[in-house]
């Protein structure tokens, strides 16, 4: 709850909300080995559950980014044993 004080403005209280609270969804931030590359591009959203998604382009890229953040998950937690 202390992170909630911390935060001033509502961009910086909506990842806390959907990240703790919530957890329908992540932010995927892009990258780049040129910092003002990665600084240009917006983050983009994606839901954890994919049953909702109309379209087989925005399946498949949320499919694809759900596994990629389940890798994500297991390599830091292997890391941190």
């Amino acid at each position: 709850m202390a992170d909630l004080l911390k935060c001033g403005t509502f961009p910086a209280f909506l990842p806390y909300v959907f990240r703790r609270l919530l957890h329908y969804g992540f932010l995927a931030r892009p990258w780049f080995k040129n910092v003002a590359k990665s600084l240009r591009k917006e983050p983009k959203w994606s839901l954890r559950d994919w049953s909702d998604i109309d379209g087989a382009g925005a399946l498949a890229e949320t499919f694809v980014a759900c596994h990629l953040l389940k890798a994500i998950e297991a390599m830091r937690k292997l890391h941190s044993l």
